[in-house]
Parts: C-alpha cells; structure tokens; sequence
C-alpha cells in the first residue's frame, strides 16, 4: 500500500495549473460524500433536465475536470463511490457553466449478486467512467445531485 507521501506525489506529477483542479476535484468529493451521508433518502436527487447537446469547445476542459475527479479518486484521502464521483464532476462542470451533465444510474447481475453503478454523461460522451463499462449496466434513470 502506497504510503501518503507516495499518494500525494502520484497527485501532483501534473501540468502546470492543475493542482487547483485536484485541490477543486478532492473539496467537490468531500462535499459529495457529506451530501450522501446527511441527506435523507431521496432527497439527494431529483429528476434530471433535458439533456442538451454539449458546445465542442467544452469538451477538453470537461475531460480536464473528469481526469483530476479520477486521478484524485485513486490517490486522495478516500474513495468516494461512483455516485459520489459523479455528483463532484456534476459539480465541477455547472460551477463553470458546462453542462447540464446527467447522472446515470444502471444495475446488472454479476455472480448472482444485484450490482448498481452511477457516472455521469454530458451530452453524448460518457465522464469519468469508460463507456465500454457502462454499456453492461441496465439504465434505470437519469437524476441529478441537488443542494451539493
């Protein structure tokens, strides 16, 4: 197990200016796993707005954002589910005006047992997930993180 100096190097070999988007991605973590925490069943979500096509020229700064929630969720002070990861990239992207990105929920047997498993799509493009994963899971709904 790497030791927290080791986490803590594997975070910062990063390009100039991206210790504010890792400094961003852990804060909008923490506040989304609160969030899942505290807040009462089914008060967490709601039901998602249309989704709308995303303007080409926030696609690189929206996979800036999905690379620093995914390197920050390996090497950071915890490991936040999948729901949590997608509720701080929702996070991340509407604070700067990108979006709307819509959660996605999908479920799947795996060895006899019910899996379920969220991420989060901007337009047509799968964020912090690999699409190929997420094609095995069964949608059930879009919903989006509320009082985060």
């Amino acid at each position: 197990m790497p030791s927290p100096a080791g986490k803590l190097a594997k975070i910062l070999v990063a390009e100039p200016g991206e210790a504010l988007q890792l400094l961003e991605a852990q804060w909008a973590l923490l506040c989304a796993r609160l969030a899942r925490r505290h807040e009462p069943l089914g008060q967490l979500v709601s039901e998602s707005v249309q989704e709308q096509p995303i303007d080409p020229c926030w696609q690189i700064p929206a996979m800036r954002l999905s690379t620093a929630v995914d390197r920050v969720s390996r090497f950071g002070c915890f490991r936040p589910t999948c729901l949590e990861q997608a509720m701080a990239l929702q996070r991340m992207l509407e604070r700067r005006g990108i979006g709307p990105g819509v959660i996605r929920v999908g479920v799947q047997m795996q060895e006899g047992s019910f899996i379920a498993h969220a991420w989060l799509q901007l337009g047509d493009r799968v964020l912090g997930d690999q699409p190929g994963r997420v094609k095995r899971f069964h949608q059930l709904t879009d919903v989006k993180a509320v009082r985060l």
